[in-house]
């Protein structure tokens, strides 16, 4: 493994922390939901915003990666003895394992010429993500554009958005239906199967499903030890999404071929403090292309954890959903196709 120096913003522990990464600064990426523009921002972004939409799809629902069954509890390895999808891997059994805590992040999404900035939290909830929720406020050019919010209280699956110029929509996603129809377990979902909303444990369940990852760089980040690593869509998938043989010689320039707003590569940036092993800080989406200088990359989407309380459960009251005045729509019937079509799809 090289050992290089990350540019970034600094890790910090809080100064209330009664360890030193009790609370502790770190970084995570990008979202952007399905927003309505005004009608002159519709007329200069109607090619994009299925784009950007789908992005968001991807990012905040964690590609819908469900529920796994347990995993065991783990020894941090010896430096020498990682690989990048070990330490993928990893990543998300500490996800599973934490019994709950509450992140603060920050997410950008860089698309179709438009850049748009959230900020908001993250809470999760027992065990292998028993229950999540996300709340975050959307920017624009300095002007507000959206507010999403998102719960999975293990019987519902909640989102809400809002924007300037609409009132709050609200859809719905009936769990106990979905395990009904497609036998998925009350408890666990199949780890072949998919959750409507799985947060960042859903991220690392995908891409250590989905990509392969190469090897790790240890990096100083402002003066903690921190993993890099960079992975692609498997063989599997680069074939079964988008038709591209990853065995071509040309693979680089195939890659171009992967439409957006679906990034190329990923790259995650990885605590290895003892406290908090394997803690995912940073998810860089990339997109990298031949060019007039070599390969050119260009990154669409960032999630930047910028603070981590690992001692704080959130309270069950915290994933109900307060009324409101939302339009309601109940989209469980559209969910049990998808996941039908999608099981179909893996055999």
């Amino acid at each position: 493994m090289s050992r290089t120096r990350l540019t970034s913003r600094t890790l910090r522990a809080s100064v209330q922390r009664t360890t030193p990464w009790t609370l502790c600064s770190a970084s995570h990426n990008a979202i952007l939901w399905q927003i309505p523009h005004d009608l002159p921002m519709k007329a200069r972004l109607s090619s994009s915003l299925l784009g950007i939409t789908t992005l968001a799809t991807v990012l905040v629902a964690a590609l819908y990666w469900g529920r796994s069954q347990a995993s065991p509890s783990f020894q941090r390895p010896a430096p020498t003895d990682l690989d990048g999808r070990q330490i993928v891997s990893n990543c998300r059994k500490t996800l599973e394992n934490s019994q709950g805590f509450v992140v603060e992040l920050t997410q950008e999404i860089d698309l179709f010429g438009q850049r748009v900035i959230g900020e908001g939290k993250y809470l999760q909830r027992g065990a292998f993500g028993l229950q999540t929720r996300i709340d975050m406020v959307y920017s624009s050019r300095g002007s507000k554009v959206a507010d999403l919010q998102q719960i999975d209280n293990g019987r519902f699956v909640l989102t809400r958005y809002q924007t300037p110029a609409h009132p709050p929509q609200l859809k719905r996603i009936d769990l106990d239906r979905v395990r009904s129809e497609l036998d998925w377990a009350n408890v666990a979902l199949p780890h072949s199967g998919m959750s409507p909303a799985s947060g960042l444990l859903g991220l690392a369940r995908s891409f250590e499903r989905d990509f392969d990852f190469g090897p790790p760089q240890v990096q100083d980040w402002d003066g903690q030890e921190v993993w890099v690593v960079v992975g692609r869509w498997k063989a599997r998938e680069l074939k079964r999404r988008f038709g591209i043989d990853a065995t071509a010689p040309d693979i680089e320039t195939q890659l171009a071929r992967i439409p957006d707003p679906f990034p190329t590569h990923v790259e995650l940036v990885v605590g290895t403090n003892s406290q908090l092993p394997f803690f995912p800080y940073r998810i860089d989406f990339l997109r990298r292309k031949p060019g007039n200088q070599g390969i050119e990359e260009h990154r669409i989407g960032r999630i930047d954890m910028q603070r981590i309380d690992f001692r704080t459960i959130p309270d069950e009251v915290e994933f109900q959903l307060a009324p409101g005045d939302d339009i309601v729509t109940d989209e469980t019937a559209e969910f049990i196709a998808h996941q039908r079509q999608q099981e179909l799809n893996l055999r």
